[in-house]
């Protein structure tokens, strides 16, 4: 829940789901986002508006402390670093008025429970897994699919994955609608939040396509079931948490997840052959982001634009650490003893195919528009060209990442703010 401050200490505002439900019931809902504390109507700052504009319009609006979920386990996690960029961020924008409170390690709502708690005030805003739900996300579902026709890199393939998701999310309605019908605000869900990799036991080295065959393999997506299915591997749903004991157990041989993920939980300990993807993309590259609550509307609207203006600063640190997990996930694996090598030629060409066939499967339902596999593969080209403006290339793939890649030199928060100024700029709360 946001607290507002005073003099007096720091007061709860608590907003009930039946509040709020009563509000859109007599018709006060819209204005609320718009108005001051103390009743006065407040408005707006335009996006790009100078740091005196901003403090200008929010003078004299009271103090408020928001609480965040960060997706890092701790503040030494492989994504704090985004989340205080973020946290800092608001804090200078909003002149201090604004504080994030960030909370670690699902404390206050495990995985498949933060939409609840988002939606009864538990918290504020969070990092949340979208596709963790697909009953719940169906348009989103699908979406995640689309990410398979990103070509495969450690690190270029994750800028275009970031730019493409961005600018066809926020284009598609049915896509923030869904989350609007859930009772939640999208902040920034849409961009690319990494490939994903096998990591397997000892006994499963997966070099050969035979390897895969019976083998239980653990994932968290519906798209990564039926890939699995079709390569004659056993899916089976596990929270990312439960990986590591899942695999030292032998319940599981291998499990399919992204590198960030894999760090913070110690995953090549456990599992240390990194099987990698070199012809093709895993689906499920847009699986999750951040997400805002029903409080969030309860903000006065500048709180609101302050907030959401703020999501490049979080979507520059999350990429940096996603390209930096390639790094470490190498290093890792060789450290453990493990080995870092291609999937086999067919087991991919079995991937593809599937993939293929769930993209046009998603098409055809119409949900996304009009033929959005033609629209992805429009946006990855206008985003391989913005990626290479930037300078990014990669020098090989993820097996010599950690000999030819540095975070030196590399722009992400200008390549940020352009992601944001494509299409999310044209969202932000008025």
């Amino acid at each position: 829940m946001f607290k507002y401050r005073n003099g007096a200490g720091i007061q709860n505002k608590v907003f009930p789901l039946m509040a709020i439900m009563a509000l859109g019931l007599v018709g006060c809902a819209s204005s609320v986002g718009n108005t001051a504390q103390s009743g006065e109507q407040v408005n707006g700052f335009d996006y790009g508006a100078d740091q005196g504009a901003v403090e200008e319009t929010i003078t004299g609006l009271e103090p408020v402390t928001i609480t965040y979920q960060s997706d890092a386990a701790s503040p030494n996690g492989v994504t704090a670093k985004a989340s205080e960029m973020w946290k800092e961020e608001i804090e200078k924008r909003s002149n201090g008025q604004i504080t994030v409170d960030i909370v670690w390690g699902q404390s206050i709502a495990g995985f498949t429970e933060i939409g609840d708690a988002l939606v009864d005030g538990r918290i504020d805003v969070a990092s949340m897994i979208i596709a963790y739900e697909p009953a719940e996300y169906p348009a989103f579902d699908s979406f995640a699919k689309l990410s398979a026709a990103i070509p495969p890199s450690p690190m270029v393939g994750e800028l275009i994955s970031s730019g493409v998701g961005s600018e066809f999310g926020w284009s598609t309605p049915a896509l923030t609608e869904e989350f609007e019908a859930q009772g939640l605000v999208p902040l920034a869900p849409f961009g690319g939040t990494g490939e994903y990799y096998y990591f397997c036991n000892s006994q499963n080295t997966g070099t050969a396509s035979e390897d895969w065959v019976g083998r239980q393999i653990r994932t968290g997506t519906s798209s990564h079931h039926t890939v699995l299915g079709a390569a004659g591997a056993t899916p089976v749903s596990l929270e990312m948490a439960e990986s590591f004991e899942a695999l030292e157990r032998n319940t599981v041989d291998c499990t399919l997840q992204q590198a960030g993920t894999t760090l913070t939980y110690g995953i090549t300990e456990a599992a240390p052959n990194l099987r990698f993807a070199d012809s093709t993309s895993n689906s499920g590259r847009f699986s999750a982001g951040l997400v805002a609550g029903s409080t969030f509307s309860e903000l006065p609207l500048p709180y609101q634009q302050v907030i959401f203006d703020a999501t490049p600063a979080l979507q520059s640190g999350f990429l940096e650490s996603v390209v930096n997990s390639g790094v470490g996930i190498t290093e890792q694996s060789l450290a453990s003893g493990g080995s870092v090598e291609p999937l086999p030629a067919d087991f991919q060409e079995t991937v593809q195919v599937t993939q293929t066939e769930m993209i046009q499967e998603a098409g055809a339902t119409g949900v996304l528009g009009e033929d959005p596999e033609a629209r992805v593969q429009e946006l990855v080209e206008k985003w391989e060209g913005i990626v290479e403006e930037y300078g990014f290339t990669d020098g090989g793939d993820i097996s010599t990442m950690h000999d030819w890649y540095s975070a030196d030199g590399k722009d992400y928060r200008g390549f940020a703010d352009r992601v944001f100024d494509e299409e999310a700029a044209g969202h932000r709360p008025e």
